[in-house]
């Protein structure tokens, strides 16, 4: 059976792109930080296994890459994990700085790092980074968020370049607002007025829905002649 690995996975874009991916016949290997909400994801979805993982965490990253390197059946990889602290950045603190390239962008490259070779021996595989519209077209208070996402954005295409000759493809997802966790910094739910206000932001009028992020993921997952695409998914606001 096929398995797919999707960082982020306890809530948001990961947890309805392991739905998707489910739906499909993958197996599942979730990786998150919170225990609670992978079990609850994993919970409801067959085939479907989670690991405690911290993108921060250079040595749980390479515990786990050798972990996963033994699964010849890995077919996909979606990092999606991401963190983002709205604020000047004249007020940004190092550490802050710090975190979010980290899990942003340095731990999604480590990990990917520890997945490649297995990709590259058997000449297959799809990985799909999940980027932003911010790191094409970023706003103010977003500095270290959109310059990750940007800077992810042109790892992508350098890994395709290098990844296709072994037949692995490279791509990512650039999602606008979404309605997920991560735009009230996972403590509440978002207000039917902020739901309002961003919608307003959107040509199309409204914010999106972390399925219509993983139907794009999955799309570029299984596109067999599509490597190093940038495929941007957020209501037109990166127009406006």
């Amino acid at each position: 059976m096929k398995t797919a690995v999707i960082t982020g996975a306890g809530s948001g874009i990961g947890a309805a792109t392991a739905a998707l991916f489910s739906s499909q016949g993958f197996a599942l290997i979730l990786v998150g930080r919170n225990k609670t909400n992978l079990q609850k994801v994993a919970g409801g979805l067959k085939n479907t296994t989670f690991e405690i993982c911290d993108l921060k965490d250079s040595h749980a990253i390479a515990t786990l890459g050798d972990k996963l390197v033994q699964n010849k059946n890995i077919e996909v990889l979606v990092n999606n994990a991401g963190i983002i602290e709205r604020k000047d950045f004249i007020q940004t603190q190092e550490s802050s700085l710090r975190d979010q390239f980290e899990t942003n962008l340095f731990g999604p490259m480590l990990f990917t790092q520890k997945l490649l070779p297995m990709f590259y021996k058997k000449r297959s595989g799809a990985i799909v980074n999940v980027s932003s519209s911010l790191g094409i077209r970023p706003i103010a208070k977003t500095s270290a968020y959109s310059s990750s996402k940007a800077a992810m954005i042109n790892w992508t295409q350098t890994l395709a370049l290098e990844a296709g000759p072994y037949n692995v493809r490279v791509n990512a997802v650039c999602p606008g607002i979404v309605e997920t966790p991560i735009l009230t910094n996972h403590e509440r739910e978002i207000s039917d007025e902020e739901r309002k206000m961003y919608g307003k932001l959107h040509p199309l009028g409204r914010v999106g829905t972390p399925a219509e992020v993983a139907q794009a993921i999955g799309y570029l997952s299984t596109a067999p002649w599509t490597t190093g695409s940038v495929l941007v998914v957020d209501g037109g606001i990166s127009l406006t």
